[in-house]
């Protein structure tokens, strides 16, 4: 699988070598979500990278930070604090779940908890979804993906902006020259309300300013005039994958049916497995009680519903 490297500040290339050159207080973050992004995650531990400064941490499942530094400090730690604190190796099948713009991993909370209790092991992503490009979420996504050691089968559900995240990486990123896409273990997908050719609210107010100073880099990908050049660098997944579109009519910005920030049509995708319409607006879809069942339906079964009762998109 193609590898992208990290890139590290000045400050921490120059951290000791071997060992974790940064003294660290072992307290919780203090927010900006919106400034990190993954790039290792082993259940509910993970590293992340800044936006600016490049540097990362290593945060426990409470969200504290127990090293900074280089990714490789961090990962030493880590390894480290896997033998003495006991952490558990992943196995089985892992749900990888992906927000979108301007959203955090706690707005998969819902679903990461359902498959929890499912047995499977949740992979909740956390990107700084505002800064930097669809390209560089994707690869952070691969380097996560690549590090899943000991997970067998993954399945991915991602909401709006994540499932373009999710198709470029797809298209990028293969696991060998077989032309097989991402990694080999991948078995099915489910899209929440994803902008699968560009969103016309973004491109309507793209030419504002206001919107790309909010939405960053890939907010303003999504708003492209030109999506369809955009759009070679998307792949349709190979994998069965289904597609959940969301319907509420309460944007007037929009003359068709739409959840307030993306249309149905917008949605749709050639070669969808199943296709599913919820009332729903888009801010909320990811939580909707239904929608978590349909997922779940898709992720066992490749439908939402029934066999014989399946909407693919041709």
């Amino acid at each position: 699988m193609a590898s992208v490297p990290i890139k590290q500040s000045d400050e921490s290339r120059q951290s000791s070598g071997g060992r974790i050159g940064n003294w660290n207080w072992t307290t919780p973050t203090l927010g900006g979500k919106q400034f990190w992004t993954d790039q290792f995650v082993y259940g509910d531990w993970r590293i992340q990278q800044h936006a600016y400064s490049k540097h990362c941490r290593l945060l426990d499942p409470k969200n504290y930070r127990r090293a900074w530094g280089t990714f490789n400090e961090c990962r030493r730690k880590f390894e480290s604090l896997r033998v003495s604190e006991r952490i558990p190796a992943l196995s089985g099948k892992a749900v990888l779940l992906l927000h979108g713009l301007g959203r955090t991993r706690s707005s998969m909370a819902k679903l990461a908890e359902h498959y929890r209790q499912k047995g499977y092991t949740p992979i909740n992503v956390e990107y700084a979804s505002t800064r930097g490009s669809i390209e560089e979420h994707a690869a952070a996504l691969n380097r996560i993906i690549g590090q899943l050691e000991g997970i067998d089968e993954i399945y991915f559900i991602g909401h709006s902006m994540g499932n373009i995240v999710w198709r470029y990486y797809l298209h990028e990123f293969t696991h060998d020259e077989s032309g097989i896409q991402g990694d080999s273990r991948i078995r099915r997908s489910v899209m929440i309300a994803p902008p699968n050719h560009g969103a016309y609210l973004a491109r309507l107010l793209k030419p504002t300013g206001l919107f790309g100073l909010v939405a960053g880099q890939s907010g303003k990908e999504l708003g492209s005039r030109d999506w369809s050049e955009f759009a070679e660098r998307l792949a349709t997944p190979k994998h069965e994958f289904g597609i959940i579109a969301g319907k509420y009519n309460g944007n007037p910005l929009f003359r068709v049916d739409n959840d307030t920030t993306v249309s149905i049509e917008e949605t749709k995708l050639v070669k969808a497995a199943d296709f599913k319409v919820v009332e729903s607006m888009h801010a909320f879809i990811m939580g909707n009680r239904q929608v978590i069942e349909f997922s779940d339906k898709f992720i066992s079964n490749g439908y939402f519903v029934a066999e014989d009762e399946r909407n693919p998109i041709r």
